[in-house]
Formats: C-alpha cells, structure tokens, sequence
C-alpha cells in the first residue's frame, strides 16, 4: 500500500496562440503585396499551480477470497492562468471580429460588449477525483472505476453557434449600436462516471472478460458564459452506457 502527497508548480511560456501576421510575397510581374494572415505564433505564457493526494491499498491481511479486495483513490486540485504576451487590459471590447481584435480573442467579449478579463489554461479542470475498488484473486480481476472533474475552460471565440466571433450584434456602450462581435467562454460542466472491468483467466493462453463504461448514463454539458446569467447551457451530449465481451488469447 501507498500514500503519496506532492505539490507542483510549473512556468508555461511560448503558449501556441493564434495572432494576425503581416506577409509579402512577390507576383509573377514582380509586384509585391501584402497580405494579413492568421496563423500559430508563440504568443503566451502561464503558470500551474497544484496539489495531489494519492492512495492504493490491497486488504490482503482479510481472511479467504476477501483478500483480494483493494482501492484506489486520488485527488488533483489545479490553478492555472495564462497571459498573452501583447495583452489587452481594456475592459470594454472593439469592433471587428478577426484575430487582429485581440481582446475578442484572448479574454472574450460579453453581449454588453464587457471583456471576460484573464482566463486560465484551457482544458484544466481545478478539482479532479479518482476511485477504484478492485479485486484480483485466483482467476478473477475486476475493477469498479469512477472519475470525476469540475467545470474547466474549453476556450472563448470559438465560433460555436451564437456564441462565437461569427455573431456581431453586441451592444455598443458608447454609440448605443448593436455592431459589436461576441465571444462567449465555453466551459465544459463538471462530470463524473463509472465503469467496470471484469476478467476471467480459463488457462494459461486464453483470458475473457466483461467491460462496461458509462453504468451512470452521465450526461456530458457544456456552459456558455455571460456577466448578467453566469453559466448557462450550451450543449448536452448522451451516449449513455456501453458494453464489450473480450477474449485474449496466447499462442
């Protein structure tokens, strides 16, 4: 058995951000011309914060077949922010929706035409859990499963139906029109889920086994982001639980 604590930090720099870039290139006249293109550009830096807590245990010291009994757990906690290296701390947004509007890009603009400010790392979740029981015994090996992570940053400007830069009718405060592009953060919603694993050694050469993901029927969200509303739904995806019979088999 085994009970581990360990707390990192980690420095992010040349974060891979997309940024408006100026070309020329000659014609076949020889004319030069200019083009704005967008394209990857090493254009951020971040940090990450954290702090893990892990245990694996085997109840082996139980008497007959409940020796094989066992869990494991963990727990991560996370804090992460990045800062682009031309960044913009205006608080209200600009018009225009390419990736030469910086603040629409990097912070994202509510429909009031407010900035969403710094946001962390995209895809971290703060608090993630993990819980295993398990059994190995003889033949037999199964394992019950359930992860769980909180609510984390998918990205802003994401051009996801009505809450990407391709919408340009936010509220402009300061000429009263409504001209403004929008991008709303997307966060997926927290989630959890079970699955199982069961197998079964016949011989030497040939295993078979039982898998199951999903058991809970979780549903997958993503939240779309405002000052006024908060976190509203998005998006719900099902794709309720699933079942496999294996066979492994040595030669």
């Amino acid at each position: 058995g085994s009970l581990t604590v360990a707390g990192f930090h980690k420095d992010l720099k040349d974060i891979v951000v997309n940024q408006v870039l100026q070309d020329t290139i000659d014609s076949s006249t020889g004319t030069p011309y200019q083009l704005t293109v967008t394209g990857p550009v090493n254009g951020a830096k971040g940090k990450v914060d954290g702090l893990e807590v892990a245990f694996q245990q085997y109840f082996d010291k139980l008497p007959g077949w409940l020796s094989g009994f066992g869990t494991q757990a963990s727990f991560t906690y996370v804090n992460s922010s990045r800062t682009r290296y031309n960044s913009v701390n205006t608080g209200y947004c600009a018009a225009g929706n390419g990736a030469s509007n910086l603040n629409l890009m990097a912070n994202g603009c509510d429909t009031d035409g407010r900035s969403f400010g710094s946001m962390p790392l995209e895809n971290l979740s703060k608090q993630t859990v993990n819980f295993a029981l398990l059994y190995d015994q003889g033949p037999w090996s199964a394992r019950f499963a359930y992860s769980w992570r909180s609510k984390y940053l998918m990205g802003v400007a994401l051009n996801s139906d009505n809450t990407g830069p391709n919408q340009q009718d936010g509220l402009n405060t300061i000429t009263g029109a409504h001209n403004l592009p929008i991008g709303l953060p997307l966060w997926g919603d927290h989630y959890g889920q079970l699955d199982f694993g069961m197998s079964y050694k016949v011989n030497d050469r040939l295993t078979v086994g039982l898998e199951g993901q999903n058991l809970t029927n979780s549903v997958s969200k993503i939240l779309m982001q405002q000052h006024v509303s908060g976190l509203t739904g998005h998006a719900w995806y099902a794709s309720g639980p699933s079942y496999a019979l294996t066979a492994r088999a040595n030669f």
